[in-house]
């Protein structure tokens, strides 16, 4: 993939992104989920779960459901590093993020697999899905060198 491509395919996974900020991703009917509370219905936007991983969740230790999601989301500090691991020449910090976008990626999919998407439900969760795909896919295909033809030698 060429580094342009790479580019335009991860700035679309961060327009994906902030996207999920604001769209639901988790819809549980009734109950408790990340300490919030509520008789009819929880609709917890991408933004909900980020804010109650950085505060922190009432209770957190108690479930491991809401353990795992928090540590989970968690993971969307690592996108906000993922332009410089773009840009950067540093090969060790871009083969860090890349590692890490790509662990994120598979633990975000394997939500929805281990939970048979119960509780993962929203729109929001594929857009977070679907932004760390491309991020991924770019900065997977943007680190690797560029094949060129071997320039031909003068004869004569």
């Amino acid at each position: 993939m060429n580094k342009n491509i790479a580019i335009v395919v991860a700035a679309l996974g961060w327009v994906l992104w902030v996207a999920f900020l604001v769209t639901p991703v988790v819809v549980i009917e009734k109950g408790r989920f990340l300490g919030l509370q509520s008789a009819p219905e929880i609709v917890a936007r991408g933004w909900d779960v980020v804010r109650a991983a950085l505060h922190g969740v009432p209770g957190l230790w108690d479930d491991p459901e809401d353990v795992f999601s928090v540590l989970l989301s968690l993971g969307n500090a690592v996108m906000l590093i993922t332009p410089f691991a773009l840009f950067t020449r540093a090969a060790r910090l871009r083969r860090v993020v890349t590692l890490l976008v790509v662990a994120e990626t598979l633990a975000i999919a394997a939500v929805y697999v281990v939970t048979q998407g119960w509780t993962w439900s929203g729109p929001g969760y594929w857009l977070w899905l679907l932004s760390f795909v491309l991020v991924s896919a770019s900065l997977t295909q943007a680190r690797r060198p560029s094949k060129q033809e071997p320039v031909p030698e003068p004869t004569g």
